[in-house]
């Protein structure tokens, strides 16, 4: 499934350029017909919005040996039933051209961890570790996006889509259970509990993206559909993993990771001011390798200020975050 996720922002890169051709070609015909790409009675129109998403997923961090050929280690992060709360503003320019800011932040969310160890055996699973008692500790998210139109119809647009995105996801880990090894002959021969509420492991994963994609509108009326298909290819990622337990901290910075979004919703235009919206979607940031620093947590703010042990001088880590997310909310035309 990686692959395509791969070849996706190159496929969307020749999509749009395949169709910018006919389009222009296409005004060239049709003598630029009065509201087929502007309008010179068209007053910008400024719409503000809120909504709430319900969003389940997974983010996983993983550690490797050998120059990133054997994995170590993987740590599950599961994001349970998280509820965010956001807000958007939408300004069009032209009939053929907006620009949308939107974000959201975490209202409330849980999540459970499942930490794996192959250290001495690389098929067999060493170590392993659960902690129910985990929790979503902040989900933010922010998006700036363009889009232009390429055709335009009354009730039919094609737009070619770019953007910038950044999300966070930080998770908190306490308690749980354990079966560890205590050398490579005695194997998940150590059995027992983490005491609940005792400080286990914190994950935090900053992924900012510049995307382009291809979107869709179908106007019905009062109703309308629309999708939208995103990716790239340069996705930026910072992340940080504490072990409080052992005191270690973790800290990678990643480059060149795959990236895509598939969206698709309707709405119901209620009013002339007021429009109710519905959409689900879907988000991948594909496995991506990167060096690894590790210090001791410091006594800071935010752990910062312990001691450099080292870096793996090669892939060493590594992450991958996938989310569904369903939206509904209510947007109000300002004009």
């Amino acid at each position: 499934m990686r692959d395509w996720v791969s070849t996706l922002p190159r496929a969307l890169l020749a999509c749009v350029s395949l169709m910018a051709v006919p389009a222009a070609a296409q005004a060239g015909d049709l003598h630029f017909q009065p509201g087929l790409f502007a309008d010179p009675q068209f007053d910008p129109k400024i719409t503000v919005g809120t909504s709430v998403s319900h969003v389940n997923g997974i983010a996983h961090e993983y550690v490797y040996s050998n120059g990133g050929t054997h994995k170590l280690s993987e740590l599950d992060w599961q994001i349970n039933d998280t509820l965010m709360l956001n807000a958007e503003l939408n300004i069009r320019f032209s009939p053929w051209m907006s620009v949308k800011f939107d974000g959201g932040t975490k209202v409330t969310g849980s999540s459970d961890l499942v930490d794996s160890d192959w250290i001495w055996h690389g098929d067999v699973r060493d170590h392993w570790s659960h902690h129910e008692d985990t929790t979503v500790k902040s989900a933010n998210r922010f998006d700036v996006e363009g889009r232009l139109a390429l055709y335009r119809h009354p009730i039919f647009t094609l737009e070619a889509i770019g953007g910038f995105r950044w999300n966070e996801w930080e998770f908190q880990a306490n308690g749980g259970t354990y079966i560890y090894s205590s050398d490579k002959n005695h194997l998940n021969d150590l059995i027992g509990d983490i005491a609940s509420g005792t400080q286990g492991i914190a994950y935090k994963q900053n992924l900012l993206t510049p995307y382009l994609g291809l979107g869709m509108n179908v106007n019905l009326g009062r109703f309308a559909l629309d999708g939208s298909v995103t990716g790239s290819q340069w996705s930026f990622a910072h992340a940080y993993d504490r072990h409080f337990i052992r005191n270690l901290q973790f800290e990678d910075t990643t480059h060149n990771q795959s990236y895509a979004d598939y969206k698709f919703g309707g709405s119901y235009h209620y009013s002339d001011t007021v429009t109710i919206k519905a959409d689900f979607e879907r988000e991948i940031y594909s496995l991506v390798k990167g060096e690894v620093q590790a210090s001791t947590i410091g006594g800071g703010v935010n752990g910062i200020g312990g001691k450099f042990l080292g870096t793996s001088g090669g892939p060493g880590d590594g992450l991958d975050n996938e989310t569904q997310r369903y939206t509904v909310g209510l947007t109000y035309n300002l004009n």
